[in-house]
Protein backbone atom coordinates (compact mmCIF):
# COMPACT_ATOMS: atom_id res chain seq x y z
CA UNK A 1 0.00 0.00 0.00
CA UNK A 2 1.11 3.52 -0.75
CA UNK A 3 0.18 6.92 0.67
CA UNK A 4 -0.20 10.10 -1.36
CA UNK A 5 -1.78 13.52 -0.83
CA UNK A 6 -3.48 15.53 -3.55
CA UNK A 7 -1.51 18.73 -4.19
CA UNK A 8 -4.67 20.69 -5.10
CA UNK A 9 -7.50 18.93 -3.25
CA UNK A 10 -5.33 18.19 -0.19
CA UNK A 11 -7.05 14.82 0.48
CA UNK A 12 -4.84 12.02 1.73
CA UNK A 13 -5.07 8.80 -0.23
CA UNK A 14 -4.00 5.25 0.48
CA UNK A 15 -3.80 3.15 -2.66
CA UNK A 16 -2.61 -0.22 -3.86
CA UNK A 17 -1.82 -1.77 -7.25
CA UNK A 18 -4.71 -3.37 -9.10
CA UNK A 19 -5.36 -7.07 -8.82
CA UNK A 20 -5.78 -9.20 -11.91
CA UNK A 21 -9.51 -9.35 -11.10
CA UNK A 22 -9.71 -5.54 -11.07
CA UNK A 23 -7.95 -5.37 -14.42
CA UNK A 24 -10.31 -7.97 -15.88
CA UNK A 25 -13.39 -6.11 -14.58
CA UNK A 26 -12.17 -2.77 -15.93
CA UNK A 27 -11.39 -4.29 -19.34
CA UNK A 28 -14.79 -6.01 -19.47
CA UNK A 29 -16.76 -2.92 -18.42
CA UNK A 30 -14.85 -0.24 -20.34
CA UNK A 31 -13.72 -1.89 -23.56
CA UNK A 32 -16.60 -0.64 -25.72
CA UNK A 33 -15.71 2.33 -27.95
CA UNK A 34 -18.19 4.63 -26.21
CA UNK A 35 -16.66 4.01 -22.77
CA UNK A 36 -13.00 3.23 -23.60
CA UNK A 37 -11.96 6.80 -22.66
CA UNK A 38 -13.12 6.16 -19.07
CA UNK A 39 -10.87 3.13 -18.62
CA UNK A 40 -7.85 5.11 -17.38
CA UNK A 41 -9.95 6.98 -14.79
CA UNK A 42 -11.54 3.80 -13.49
CA UNK A 43 -8.12 2.20 -13.34
CA UNK A 44 -6.90 5.01 -11.09
CA UNK A 45 -10.06 5.13 -8.98
CA UNK A 46 -10.05 1.37 -8.31
CA UNK A 47 -6.58 1.60 -6.77
CA UNK A 48 -7.82 3.89 -3.98
CA UNK A 49 -8.38 2.17 -0.64
CA UNK A 50 -9.03 5.28 1.48
CA UNK A 51 -9.84 8.81 0.35
CA UNK A 52 -9.54 11.31 3.18
CA UNK A 53 -11.75 9.87 5.92
CA UNK A 54 -13.81 7.75 3.52
CA UNK A 55 -13.13 4.02 3.08
CA UNK A 56 -12.96 4.40 -0.72
CA UNK A 57 -13.41 6.88 -3.56
CA UNK A 58 -16.63 6.41 -5.48
CA UNK A 59 -17.20 7.62 -9.03
CA UNK A 60 -18.98 10.73 -7.71
CA UNK A 61 -16.02 11.76 -5.57
CA UNK A 62 -13.55 11.03 -8.35
CA UNK A 63 -15.49 13.13 -10.88
CA UNK A 64 -14.91 16.31 -8.85
CA UNK A 65 -11.13 15.96 -8.62
CA UNK A 66 -9.07 18.75 -10.11
CA UNK A 67 -7.57 17.58 -13.41
CA UNK A 68 -4.06 18.37 -12.12
CA UNK A 69 -4.63 16.06 -9.14
CA UNK A 70 -5.70 13.29 -11.52
CA UNK A 71 -2.59 13.80 -13.66
CA UNK A 72 -0.25 13.88 -10.68
CA UNK A 73 -1.89 10.80 -9.15
CA UNK A 74 -1.46 8.98 -12.47
CA UNK A 75 2.24 9.95 -12.45
CA UNK A 76 2.59 8.76 -8.83
CA UNK A 77 0.98 5.42 -9.69
CA UNK A 78 3.22 4.99 -12.74
CA UNK A 79 6.35 5.86 -10.76
CA UNK A 80 5.61 3.63 -7.77
CA UNK A 81 4.45 0.68 -9.86
CA UNK A 82 7.52 0.98 -12.10
CA UNK A 83 9.77 0.98 -9.02
CA UNK A 84 7.87 -2.01 -7.64
CA UNK A 85 8.24 -3.86 -10.94
CA UNK A 86 11.95 -3.09 -11.12
CA UNK A 87 12.42 -4.40 -7.58
CA UNK A 88 11.02 -7.77 -8.66
CA UNK A 89 12.97 -7.87 -11.93
CA UNK A 90 16.14 -9.73 -11.02
CA UNK A 91 17.69 -9.93 -14.48
CA UNK A 92 19.99 -7.14 -15.69
CA UNK A 93 18.76 -7.70 -19.24
CA UNK A 94 15.50 -6.90 -20.95
CA UNK A 95 13.40 -3.77 -20.62
CA UNK A 96 15.15 -2.41 -17.53
CA UNK A 97 18.59 -2.70 -19.08
CA UNK A 98 17.39 -1.18 -22.36
CA UNK A 99 15.80 1.76 -20.50
CA UNK A 100 19.06 2.38 -18.65
CA UNK A 101 20.96 2.33 -21.94
CA UNK A 102 18.51 4.84 -23.46
CA UNK A 103 18.75 7.10 -20.41
CA UNK A 104 22.55 7.01 -20.56
CA UNK A 105 22.49 7.86 -24.27
CA UNK A 106 20.01 10.70 -23.68
CA UNK A 107 22.19 12.10 -20.89
CA UNK A 108 25.29 11.90 -23.09
CA UNK A 109 23.44 13.73 -25.89
CA UNK A 110 22.19 16.40 -23.48
CA UNK A 111 25.70 16.87 -22.09
CA UNK A 112 27.06 17.27 -25.61
CA UNK A 113 24.44 19.92 -26.42
CA UNK A 114 25.17 21.73 -23.15
CA UNK A 115 28.89 21.69 -23.89
CA UNK A 116 28.30 23.10 -27.40
CA UNK A 117 26.00 25.84 -26.07
CA UNK A 118 28.53 26.77 -23.38
CA UNK A 119 31.29 27.05 -25.99
CA UNK A 120 29.05 29.17 -28.20
CA UNK A 121 28.20 31.43 -25.26
CA UNK A 122 31.86 31.83 -24.30
CA UNK A 123 32.71 32.71 -27.92
CA UNK A 124 29.88 35.29 -28.08
CA UNK A 125 30.55 36.92 -24.71
CA UNK A 126 33.42 39.22 -25.84
CA UNK A 127 31.32 40.37 -28.81
CA UNK A 128 28.39 41.24 -26.53
CA UNK A 129 30.63 43.11 -24.08
CA UNK A 130 32.16 45.26 -26.83
CA UNK A 131 28.87 46.05 -28.58
CA UNK A 132 26.82 49.20 -28.10
CA UNK A 133 24.01 47.29 -26.45
CA UNK A 134 22.55 48.83 -23.29
CA UNK A 135 23.86 45.73 -21.52
CA UNK A 136 27.50 46.74 -22.02
CA UNK A 137 26.97 50.33 -20.82
CA UNK A 138 25.17 49.10 -17.72
CA UNK A 139 28.06 46.79 -16.90
CA UNK A 140 30.72 49.57 -17.02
Amino acid sequence: MFNWTQPIGKKSITWKPLTIGDEMDIEANFSRPESKHLQKYESLRRRIITFGDAPSCGPGEFRVWDSRDVGMFAEEVERKESMRGAAFDRSPTGDTFERLKRITTDLDDAFGRLKALTSELMYSLPQVESSDLPLSSAAS
